[in-house]
């Protein structure tokens, strides 16, 4: 009986002395005079304890004037109801916000001492398991059993500003592991799960420019972060396993053009995939509404992908902003439309608007070994204001492989073209076969090269692009095949071409007054044309097949797909007889 009175004893020494040490030595508040704010006060309140054993009060007030003094007065904690349970080294928060100071904020910045980053941070409930209180406050290590967040709210607003360009620089430099360990020696957590997050970003500089990250939810597994994993490339964000999904994710480009958004990305870090459901890329408003913005010609485009994947991704350089690299890129079905009104104003500036000048322009290193392309379509629409009247050529079940798409010195030196290589339908029903060769190394020029290789057509198939885009149909004539080679740059394209086809009868058109979008026949050009220009059939009767070569130079403000038409279009014009300035048309 004696060993049990002395066992209660000493338990009943160690309660009272543990709630002593943390009420009147942890737990203990001062007046705080933060460096920039001298005249400004933080007085926590530690007032409203229920009883002498209630440390919940003392507590907040602890963590409040932490956060004060430790944000040089900038932030404000609030929070609602916080369970402590010291036995069991757990700890709960309910209702928890961070929340900046205007005041402050004000005062920092003229003292030219805020930061460039002010968050608003809030969240539903926080669960810690494996937490000492005195540890959390006063050592410079973590280590955790697990943290459970739900519902967590973050937005944060960026605001250059030029007091800080110096320590801006010098914290790019950093690593991400620099960056989390300024003060911290190691932090190690078993587990995190977050539920139901928010994030959302604002550019002060650009207000349109917002992206949200919705319905957030990150499981992670063995987080550690100190000496030892700062450059473990098995590690994501420095744990052993995680997955991340993100639902409804959203941003608006800087040149409030287009809204860019995805239902759903979810990242596997030890699998290393990521892998996104319906992306899309959308015009803001109407064609109108997106033309009004622009002051010269300019593409239109609207993409909608229901599903894409990466393989092989590195982490390690990705979170620390150093490059872009996976092995495979997989597109799975989906859609690519362009439109192009030739009513706008022409850019008289040289554009450099080919895909691997694109590529280039891209800031992030990207090097992707493959992306394969699953049953894509593809159209581009063109309206032609000398008629009225617009045209669509469609692309229909892509599927491609594009290899070495990269924008990286060191990839482009080891292999210096990215390629694609796939199959097609041509106005739905025509087999095709296309290629494209982008030459890295010379991509200020642009160079490129093309083949192309199309089934039979009839003039069901090739009218409703001659008329709206060439500006004549074809009255009779069936194409067997064709192929076209081409060679190309910023300044205009060559190549040769083969046509073969049969009794071929040509109608110019020509706009017919009063009636938007009306076209009629030229009929004297087409009588003059047909008598004594067209070549009716290739080959001709006891000829060899005609391969004529072409040249075309091209517009400043062509675009790359108008550009490779058109060049097309050369070649086939001078198969048949016709001048090639009509290619312009």
């Amino acid at each position: 009986m004696k060993k049990i009175y002395l066992i209660l004893l000493i338990l009943a020494v160690i309660i009272i002395s543990g709630y002593l040490y943390l009420r009147f030595s942890v737990l203990k508040t001062t007046n705080v005079k933060t460096d920039s704010l001298k005249s400004r006060e933080f007085k926590p309140d530690n007032s409203k304890a229920k009883s002498v054993l209630d440390l919940r009060p003392a507590l907040i007030a602890k963590l409040q004037q932490l956060v004060n003094a430790g944000s040089n007065g900038l932030y404000i904690l609030s929070i609602d109801r916080l369970e402590p349970n010291v036995l069991d080294s757990k700890l709960d928060a309910y209702r928890v916000s961070i929340m900046p100071d205007s005041a402050a904020l004000i005062k920092l910045d003229q003292s030219k001492a805020a930061p460039d980053n002010v968050f608003r941070i809030s969240f539903d409930s926080l669960h810690i398991d494996g937490i000492g209180i005195n540890d959390l406050l006063h050592k410079d290590k973590i280590d955790l059993e697990s943290i459970y967040v739900s519902y967590p709210h973050i937005k944060m607003i960026h605001k250059e500003r030029a007091y800080n360009n110096l320590k801006r620089k010098q914290n790019d430099s950093l690593t991400l592991y620099h960056r989390i360990m300024k003060e911290m020696k190691s932090v190690r957590i078993g587990k995190i799960n977050i539920e139901h997050g928010m994030f959302i970003h604002q550019d002060i500089a650009h207000q349109n420019k917002v992206t949200k990250f919705n319905d957030v939810t990150i499981h992670i597994n063995k987080l550690l972060i100190d000496s030892t994993t700062q450059h473990d490339n098995s590690r994501f964000f420095f744990a052993e396993s995680a997955l991340l999904t993100c639902g409804n994710y959203f941003f608006a480009t800087p040149d409030s053009l287009y809204y860019f958004k995805a239902k759903t990305i979810t990242v596997s870090g030890n699998e290393h995939t990521l892998t996104a459901s319906n992306v899309t890329l959308l015009p803001r408003g109407s064609r109108d509404q997106f033309e009004k913005k622009l002051s010269h010609i300019q593409n239109m485009y609207t993409i909608n992908i229901p599903k894409l994947s990466f393989t092989a991704i590195n982490w390690y350089d990705l979170i620390n902003h150093k490059n872009l690299v996976a092995k495979e890129m997989n597109i799975f079905s989906g859609s690519f439309s362009v439109y192009l009104n030739r009513a706008l104003p022409l850019d008289t500036n040289k554009i450099q608007n080919f895909p691997n000048q694109v590529l280039m322009k891209i800031p992030l290193p990207i090097s992707i070994s493959k992306i394969t392309v699953h049953n894509f379509n593809f159209n581009y629409t063109e309206y032609n204001p000398a008629i009225e009247k617009e045209g669509t050529l469609y692309i229909d079940e892509i599927n491609s492989s594009i290899m070495n798409l990269t924008n990286m010195p060191s990839q482009i030196k080891v292999q210096r073209y990215s390629t694609l290589k796939g199959t097609a339908k041509f106005m739905h029903t025509v087999p095709m076969i296309a290629g494209f060769n982008f030459d890295m190394q010379h991509y200020k020029t642009g160079n490129f090269t093309a083949d192309v290789h199309v089934g039979k057509l009839d003039t069901s198939i090739v009218n409703p692009i001659a008329r709206p885009l060439g500006e004549f149909m074809i009255k009779t004539g069936t194409v067997s095949e064709g192929t076209a080679h081409i060679e190309g740059d910023n300044f205009g394209a060559s190549g040769k071409g083969l046509l073969l086809y049969n009794d071929l009868r040509i109608e110019p058109l020509k706009k017919a007054p009063g009636k938007e979008g009306g076209l009629k026949k030229k009929t004297f050009t087409s009588f003059f044309a047909n008598a004594f220009f067209i070549k009716n059939n290739n080959p001709s009767k006891g000829e060899t097949p005609r391969s004529p070569e072409f040249t075309y130079e091209r517009k400043p403000h062509s675009t790359f797909f108008s550009f490779a038409w058109k060049a097309i279009s050369t070649g086939i014009l001078k198969t048949i007889g016709l001048p090639t300035k009509l290619a312009d048309k």
